[in-house]
């Protein structure tokens, strides 16, 4: 996530998805040169019903206020559920 680098309003981000919303907040790591998720995440797997080995995918929507579009791909590739 090259944005982060950049640095985003208090490190949250906005998920939306099937007329939703939700405020993650986003951690960059220096040491690992990457992010990762923290406060809201759960809600939002909860939320979605998120299972191991499903895939979200983020599409930036709102550069300057770190919106995404989020589509979820189950286990079986097939099975895109994309409520944007």
């Amino acid at each position: 996530m090259m944005f982060m680098k950049r640095g985003c309003h208090e490190n949250l981000v906005e998920l939306k998805m099937g007329g939703q919303s939700w405020f993650v907040k986003v951690n960059y790591y220096h040491s690992i040169h990457g992010c990762r998720f923290s406060a809201g995440w759960r809600q939002f797997i909860k939320e979605c019903q998120l299972e191991i080995g499903d895939t979200c995918l983020l599409k930036m929507i709102d550069e300057k206020k770190f919106v995404f579009n989020v589509s979820i791909v189950g286990k079986n590739p097939l099975a895109v559920l994309s409520l944007i």
